[in-house]
């Protein structure tokens, strides 16, 4: 090949690579996620009266509830028509397989699901998208790139925090383990991945002796702790990848006689986690905005529904609870983002 000929095939090459490359920016820069002001949120107005299908997991958690009132305020204040399904539990993937069936039966608009499984549920809802159903999901995704939008927390940050917390707390060194929450789901394995690689990174002399997946309720969570203690008498922290869970984990502690020797990290910030926190029998919760990822979810469908621009991939804050900062203005602000109103329940459904 004459020396002419291999510059211009040089070049040809690298404009293909600046392409290439141009291509993934591009693409990168579509799905950045965007981290909005809730006090700069616009909600939209409906074109027509929308029928919005909603799956949950379980409503056994406290996150729940609050959640909850997310997605039925919303849904009632733009005069939305809401199905809303419970699978009854982390262990129920079929259950939610056919709820997600059923809603596509009834023809809703769009259906937002809390994915027990993320690969699991993949196959129903690319079925929902292939039938012009609005595809969508919050708290939990699933894999696929026929999900519209998502609403989430950015749950990675949410573990690195806790290790942060965990880190400097312990100047650096010390043993624990992580209860982190129903095994294959994407909120729980992200959490478990940020707290893990957090420490690893920064924290090399914090060591993880075990790791358990269970249940994000309180009475699982409790009997392993119990267990655990057993084995590592001398633990120093306990990773909680939700607030029911980190309950059930000091319940075990002060039954054991060992409040104050093994630091409590976990996530939520619930009522009763906030309980907790105050008594301090859990050192540090981080608040999900449960209640913006509900009507923010219910919010994003809406859009998409009337063919506005929407975000891909929407977090909620997660600011940071300890027993110290709770009360100051700064993190105050975010409590009416947490916690439905007091004596308010989910409507039957």
């Amino acid at each position: 090949m004459t020396r002419k000929k291999t510059t211009v095939v040089c070049i040809f090459i690298l404009a293909l690579f600046i392409c290439f490359v141009s291509g993934i920016a591009r693409a990168e820069q579509k799905d950045q996620p965007v981290y909005p002001d809730p006090e700069k949120w616009v909600t939209p107005t409906p074109n027509k009266k929308y029928t919005i299908g909603v799956c949950v997991p379980m409503m056994g958690a406290p996150f729940w509830r609050n959640t909850s009132y997310g997605v039925f305020s919303q849904a009632e204040k733009l005069n939305l028509a809401l199905l809303y399904y419970d699978a009854g539990g982390f262990a129920y993937l079929e259950k939610q397989i056919k709820q997600v069936e059923d809603l596509i039966e009834r023809k809703a608009d769009a259906i937002i699901i809390c994915a027990i499984s993320s690969k699991g549920t993949i196959e129903v809802m690319e079925r929902a998208a292939s039938k012009g159903i609005v595809a969508m999901n919050f708290v939990s995704r699933t894999y696929s790139d026929k999900i519209a939008s998502a609403v989430l927390d950015d749950d990675y940050r949410i573990g690195s925090i806790e290790a942060e917390y965990v880190g400097k707390k312990l100047n650096g060194k010390g043993k624990g383990i992580m209860l982190s929450g129903p095994a294959g789901v994407d909120w729980a394995m992200n959490r478990a991945k940020g707290f893990r690689e957090t420490l690893a990174k920064k924290y090399p002399g914090i060591k993880v002796l075990a790791e358990k997946w269970c249940e994000p309720n309180i009475a699982v969570p409790q009997k392993i702790m119990d267990d655990l203690l057993l084995t590592f008498p001398n633990m120093q922290f306990c990773y909680a990848a939700a607030d029911g869970m980190s309950m059930g984990a000091a319940n075990a502690v002060r039954a054991a006689r060992k409040l104050g020797q093994v630091l409590i990290t976990t996530a939520s910030f619930s009522p009763e986690g906030a309980d907790y926190l105050k008594k301090g029998y859990i050192s540090m919760n981080v608040g999900e905005s449960p209640i913006l990822e509900g009507s923010w979810a219910i919010d994003v469908a809406v859009k998409i529904l009337n063919g506005e621009k929407y975000p891909k991939l929407v977090y909620v804050p997660n600011p940071p609870f300890t027993k110290e900062n709770m009360d100051k203005p700064e993190f105050t602000k975010y409590i009416k983002y947490q916690w439905a109103p007091k004596g308010w329940r989910v409507p039957s459904f």
